[in-house]
């Protein structure tokens, strides 16, 4: 029988433990990390709100604008996933406006001046005073500026166009027809201003330019006063 060397039996003790795998911990962080981490957020989600909050503001005029019968031009800007992501109308710049129309512009005259990268401007109606002139003025990339039967003063023209020599001002009256006055009145009611067509009541102190004849009568010298009529109404 061959020779086995007995090793001497291991006495376990009531303190030693039994040796147990490894748990996975969640990883830890002290506090200033956080708050470093934190921080770096918020300094990302403000720089992309600085970034997206114009274009948003751009977007919501554009559509202002067109569900109101104006026009307007844009560029795109950024790259194209981002315009992927919010979509083809999100990621614009209005530069260009057009409301030919005096009630199209008193609708959307609010919105017209949060625009910042506006460059070109046509503007009509009386609603457009000097205050409006003041801030639209304000934007440095505004290079043409057309305004039509406007309520601007020549005192304030000429000191916009003496602080913006660059700045292509034109200011003339509204050029309108007799379809833009007829308004019905319903028979058997006397007039009000209710009867008025909300273009009308855009006009209300607005210089205008219409063309018409007038309409002849036995007086010939000294004249105060005549009645212009329509060219067809001549006609008949």
């Amino acid at each position: 029988m061959p020779y086995e060397r007995l090793m001497p039996p291991t006495m376990l003790t009531t303190t030693d433990k039994p040796r147990l795998r490894p748990r996975h911990r969640w990883l830890q962080y002290s506090l200033r990390s956080l708050l470093v981490a934190m921080t770096l957020v918020c300094v990302a989600l403000a720089a992309g709100y600085h970034y997206l909050e114009p274009l948003l503001v751009d977007a919501a005029v554009a559509k202002r604008l067109a569900e109101a019968g104006g026009s307007y031009e844009s560029v795109p800007v950024g790259p194209d996933f981002l315009r992927t992501w919010f979509g083809d109308d999100v990621l614009h710049r209005v530069t260009s406006v057009n409301l030919p129309q005096p009630e199209v512009t008193a609708e959307c005259l609010s919105d017209v001046t949060r625009l910042r990268w506006l460059e070109k401007a046509v503007l009509t109606g009386a609603a457009f005073g000097d205050d409006h002139l003041d801030k639209i003025a304000r934007g440095e990339r505004l290079r043409e500026l057309t305004l039509r039967g406007t309520t601007v003063t020549d005192a304030r023209v000429a000191e916009v166009r003496a602080a913006r020599p660059e700045l292509r001002l034109t200011v003339k009256p509204l050029g309108i027809s007799f379809e833009d006055l007829h308004f019905i009145v319903p028979k058997g009611e006397s007039f009000s201003r209710s009867h008025l067509t909300p273009r009308i009541a855009a006009l209300d102190g607005s210089p205008v330019r219409i063309g018409g004849f007038i309409l002849p009568s036995l007086q010939q010298f000294g004249l105060r006063k005549f009645v212009l009529v329509h060219d067809n109404v001549l006609m008949k």
